[in-house]
């Protein structure tokens, strides 16, 4: 039986267009999201999450696969209406942040909702980056804290075992896009998704096993 990177590397190996590579990404992932609720239903894991969205007022960085994936889904899956929405979002979260510090994104006193937040729900939540997917609370009164002391992101009450079981997931993926000698550069997420739904040219390098270079200039 083969493990999931081994899975992911057949997929991206035979991938031919955009969508075959983001079909890719969420099939692992659709394994990935399937094996952690078994792990939560046999050890009885009871997890905060599901009905807030105070988590994502962190700052987020991607992975190249991660930004096309999402840049896919918005530009094939949203209504006009809300990809112009979440674009224009993007744009004024890159003009908001763009100025700060590596630190200061982290650890900002002024808390700025994720742009793919809509509504106070993920607006990509099938391909969300893996960052999102490992993040997990017990304890959402903690996570509501966080948004007025960021500080305390670092030590959110989280279930080893889960945590374990997404890491894996993780670095499955991450080990498969290299050993196919794809692009493993962390990017910022609003930046690399505005660049990315801008200038095809980006996805075309990364298919041909190159640097990205997903940067965009408002």
């Amino acid at each position: 039986m083969k493990k999931p990177w081994e899975t992911l590397a057949d997929d991206l190996r035979a991938a031919k267009t955009p969508r075959d590579y983001s079909n890719a990404y969420r099939r692992l992932y659709k394994v990935a999201d399937s094996h952690a609720v078994e792990y939560m239903e046999e050890a009885g894991v009871r997890v905060a999450c599901g009905d807030c969205s105070f988590c994502c007022y962190q700052f987020v960085r991607v992975l190249a696969h991660e930004v096309f994936a999402i840049a896919d889904y918005i530009q094939t899956t949203m209504t006009p209406e809300l990809r112009a929405k979440v674009v224009e979002r993007l744009r004024s979260y890159y003009a908001e942040t763009s100025h700060l510090t590596e630190e200061e994104k982290d650890r900002s006193e002024t808390p700025r909702a994720c742009p793919l937040l809509v509504d106070g729900r993920c607006s990509v939540y099938p391909v969300r980056p893996s960052n999102c997917r490992h993040f997990h609370s017990l304890d959402s009164s903690f996570c509501e804290g966080c948004i007025k002391d960021p500080n305390g992101w670092p030590h959110t009450p989280m279930h080893e075992g889960l945590k374990h079981v997404w890491s894996d997931m993780i670095h499955a993926a991450d080990y498969a896009y290299f050993v196919t000698g794809h692009d493993q550069t962390t990017y910022d997420l609003a930046p690399s998704c505005l660049a990315a739904l801008a200038n095809p040219a980006f996805r075309r390098r990364w298919t041909e096993k190159k640097k990205a270079l997903l940067t965009y200039d408002s």
